[in-house]
């Protein structure tokens, strides 16, 4: 009895002793959750005061103005999206056919995040259900390809083998088949077929990162580029004025026809979703201000913090090829030169520690620079000759970035001539007026403040959540693809 008593006793210590173990587990995990979650949503300090006045505005008794009324009211903040085309609102988007004849191959989603558009943009194309299996009511014909993964992301010592390889017994293969014994191609010239391209100059006149590849599926091969050329390409590429090393009568980007996408990325808005409202619920125009704020609050705070005008981090060596050569050399020799208004390379600041980000072009015209940008709501000074913008048809780029020439090579002064003093007076006037609490009207004004806002408002059409709806990434690039190309007469023979 003895022995069953302390048994029963020994048995009612371990369960408590668990129980208590158990009830402590759960109170940290629990403050952990709420911990993870309130970080969520935070982007700077403001946010808690952003959030009070966002609760303000929602009860004010004003009434919402309609996004018509405050096209009407404004002549600033609305401009940033063409409103004949965003607002369109046509949410049934393009039936895209998917050649399943196309060879299978060894595929790895690519581990640069950029890289992935390659693949992930047609996974999301299937889960917003635009793929149709029957071709006589497809819209568009899309060319599944493993580009990177055959070649990026393979073995670094054997890059160009592994993409002549792939070229030679993969892809050129099916686009003769696709051209010889498929209907499809034919019966538009290919200018209804998709093809995603994500490396730096585009199908007709990739360099391949500087490896003079040669033979199919190459810049070189007139097969090949008389096939691409009439297609919709997607990517990241878009560089006015560029022909062909080879062939002089193909560009490398055809207007009109090609589409200029922003970076595929994991970024989304869950972080931002007060400073999203904050700006959403800003309407400025005609001296009049309405439910600004907690967007007040925001601008201010970032003034208090940004202590000069430039930023930029990055290689400052010569890159490129033809988009604004030696710019880079000339962004380092400037910023060592100007340390007062410019961080470069510099640990111990952040991108908004400055008003603008400078983004030159990189291996090719684009560069991530440009998104990380605005992201951070910091305003971007492209430094890339001919660029062409994501969505720039759609978008009013002028009003939320800076666009300086800079000649290829470059042929910018030292200083930067008239249009870099100008960036400099703005940002110094914006950070002394939003510093000063007496001048709210002004610091809500000033150019700055209307380009972030701007930013702020357009940047949900960077992001790519593949949900169904008419404000983001997606939504845009389907647009692209209903509106109808461009005509133009491609050389029969390259």
């Amino acid at each position: 009895m003895i022995v069953s008593a302390h048994g029963g006793a020994l048995r009612f210590i371990i369960i408590l002793v668990i129980t208590i173990i158990m009830v402590i587990i759960g109170h940290f995990f629990l403050r952990f959750t709420l911990q993870q979650s309130d970080e969520a949503i935070q982007q700077h300090s403001v946010v808690v005061q952003v959030r009070k006045e966002v609760k303000q505005e929602r009860g004010s008794t004003r009434p919402t103005m309609t996004t018509e009324a405050k096209a009407e009211t404004t002549t600033t903040t609305t401009v940033a999206v063409a409103s004949s085309t965003v607002k369109s609102k046509r949410l049934d988007g393009p039936k895209i056919y998917v050649y399943s004849d196309f060879p299978s191959a060894e595929y790895q989603i690519p581990t640069r995040i950029y890289f992935q558009l390659e693949y992930t943009l047609l996974q999301a194309m299937r889960q917003r259900g635009r793929i149709t299996t029957n071709p006589s009511e497809a819209t568009h014909f899309w060319i599944p390809h493993a580009l990177v993964a055959n070649w990026i992301d393979r073995r670094p010592q054997t890059m160009a083998q592994d993409l002549r390889a792939y070229m030679e017994q993969i892809f050129v293969p099916f686009l003769h088949k696709m051209v010889h014994e498929l209907p499809y191609y034919n019966q538009t010239n290919g200018r209804n077929h998709v093809l995603v391209w994500i490396m730096d100059e585009g199908p007709v006149c990739e360099k391949a990162g500087g490896f003079k590849v040669t033979g199919p599926g190459s810049a070189s091969d007139s097969f090949f580029q008389k096939i691409i050329q009439p297609m919709r390409v997607i990517g990241y590429h878009g560089q006015r004025g560029i022909q062909s090393e080879f062939f002089h009568n193909l560009t490398c980007w055809t207007d009109g026809v090609d589409i200029a996408v922003p970076q595929w990325h994991t970024w989304n808005m869950r972080a931002d979703r007060i400073l999203e409202e904050a700006g959403q619920n800003c309407i400025i125009g005609n001296n009049n201000t309405e439910n600004c704020n907690a967007w007040l609050s925001y601008l201010q705070q970032r003034a208090s913090t940004a202590t000069r005008a430039f930023y930029f981090r990055g290689s400052a060596s010569t890159w490129g090829h033809e988009c604004s050569v030696n710019i880079r050399p000339w962004i380092g020799k400037y910023c060592s030169q100007n340390s007062s208004s410019c961080f470069l390379n510099n640990n111990h600041a952040t991108m908004t520690d400055a008003v603008f980000a400078l983004s030159p072009a990189g291996w090719a015209c684009w560069s991530s620079r440009l998104f990380d940008a605005f992201y951070q709501l910091v305003i971007p000074v492209v430094l890339a000759d001919g660029m062409v913008l994501p969505f720039e048809k759609r978008l009013n780029w002028t009003s939320m970035s800076e666009v300086v020439r800079t000649g290829s090579p470059v042929d910018l002064p030292s200083d930067g001539g008239p249009q870099w003093e100008r960036l400099e007076r703005m940002a110094a006037t914006w950070i002394s007026t939003c510093r000063d609490p007496t001048q709210s009207q002004s610091c809500l004004d000033h150019t700055v403040s209307q380009k972030m806002l701007h930013m702020l408002q357009n940047r949900k059409y960077f992001g790519w959540q593949p949900i169904e709806s008419d404000e983001t990434a997606f939504y845009m690039l389907e647009q692209e693809l209903l509106d109808e190309p461009r005509h133009v007469n491609f050389p029969s023979s390259p």
